[in-house]
């Protein structure tokens, strides 16, 4: 159990580490679907997920 605790802190790290560092920003997407139809961030975000 705490191996599983461990190992997903240490993936939530990392990715939040890459995201930050690649500026990848869900607000940001969001806004640039509605306010400049740019779609791009939000497709990001889909593959992402």
């Amino acid at each position: 159990m705490f191996s599983m605790i461990l190992s997903g802190l240490i993936c939530g790290a990392l990715l939040g580490f890459v995201m930050q560092r690649g500026r990848f920003c869900l607000t940001g997407g969001f806004r640039d679907m509605y306010i400049a139809k740019n779609n791009r961030m939000f497709y990001a975000l889909l593959i992402a997920i």
